[in-house]
């Protein structure tokens, strides 16, 4: 209501919402974050990889380095550092998620010092995805993909020499890269591949003074469209996102052929172009184009799915942030766990979301 929308201010992430992006946190939600466990040395380059690759801005002149409480063990020196995509065209509402690079450091605050007592510090195991993982990858939502591609070639980012974009089925025209610490990045045009007239449109819109020099060819308007997780049972995860967390199914995307199934949840009030078939086509390069970002849950058959141990890299959760107000926050009330003065809860797979204030 007009009370709650008073309260809704800074996002936490990429600053303060304005004009049309209000549609997505107006009832007081939003997904922000998406938290990445790094093994011991793999912070800096990571950081530079989202920021002089991927255009991402700190949001904070270094990572914030605290004592936390450990699940297996004594409290441990971790460092986190988040980032966000804050770069809009004046005509774009962003809103897009950013994403939590979490890394154990010495007491010091190094990356390799050692603990208060002497020893070394314990480390994170590197990630190495395993197939049952519960985490897939995040996805940026590009204009003009072959155009990005061949601007972080020219730059030598790593990983982008060699790959090339490809219209996969009538899901979208896509790459995939892999950043420094092995998570999977997801490249993924807004329109798809014969779509040239749409696709040009867009990207000009984008394109401000500087986008000619951007390691994207586009200095406005990306966005991280998707954190992709896996899910093994598609009702009780669609009424948990939907009925406990709030979110409203966008879209729907049937991949027979590889045996999988992808749905779309955000919090927004917007209607797709089909909302009556939410598998058709047309809805897609909607999706697509939105200044928020979405949850994709691919539903895979096999299972259970694997979350990452308190010693492994990999996915530590996802951040939803709430204002006191929402609904959302009222109807979690009595059902939140705590760890290191952190609230979260967990999906029907073991992913572990955390709640903070918005």
């Amino acid at each position: 209501d007009s009370r709650c929308r008073e309260r809704v201010g800074s996002d936490g992430v990429g600053g303060p919402p304005s004009g049309a992006a209000m549609a997505a946190v107006a009832r007081g939600e939003k997904l922000a974050l998406v938290c990445l466990k790094l093994a011991r040395g793999q912070l800096a380059e990571s950081i530079g990889f989202y920021t002089g690759t991927l255009q991402f801005q700190l949001l904070s002149d270094g990572p914030v380095v605290r004592t936390e409480e450990s699940a297996d063990g004594p409290p441990c020196r971790v460092a986190r550092q988040r980032l966000a995509l804050t770069q809009a065209s004046p005509s774009f509402a962003l809103n897009s998620a950013g994403i939590e690079l979490v890394s154990l450091v010495g007491a010091d605050g190094g990356d390799g010092g050692g603990s208060e007592g002497g020893d070394s510090v314990a480390d994170f195991t590197p990630y190495e995805p395993p197939r049952d993982d519960v985490f897939w990858k995040i996805g940026l939502a590009l204009h003009d993909l072959d155009a990005s591609v061949t601007r972080l070639a020219t730059l030598g980012a790593p990983g982008c020499a060699e790959v090339q974009g490809r219209q996969f089925l009538d899901i979208g025209y896509l790459v995939h890269v892999t950043d420094p610490a092995g998570f999977t990045v997801e490249l993924l045009q807004t329109t798809f591949e014969g779509s040239a007239a749409r696709r040009a449109a867009l990207a000009a819109a984008s394109r401000g003074g500087a986008w000619e020099a951007s390691p994207l060819a586009q200095d406005n308007d990306v966005v991280m469209g998707q954190i992709t997780t896996r899910i093994t049972n598609e009702a009780a995860s669609l009424e948990f996102y939907q009925q406990v967390l709030g979110m409203k199914l966008l879209a729907e995307e049937p991949v027979p052929d590889y045996n999988f199934r992808l749905f779309f949840l955000a919090y927004t009030d917007e209607e797709p172009p089909n909302a009556e078939d939410l598998e058709a086509v047309e809805n897609r390069e909607w999706l697509y184009q939105r200044p928020y970002t979405t949850l994709e849950l691919q539903l895979v058959a096999s299972g259970p799915l694997r979350s990452v141990g308190p010693k492994e890299g990999g996915l530590e959760g996802i951040v939803v942030q709430l204002a006191e107000c929402s609904p959302v926050r009222q109807r979690l009330k009595g059902r939140l766990k705590s760890i290191g003065g952190r609230e979260f809860l967990e999906d029907p797979d073991g992913l572990r979301i955390f709640v903070e204030k918005l």
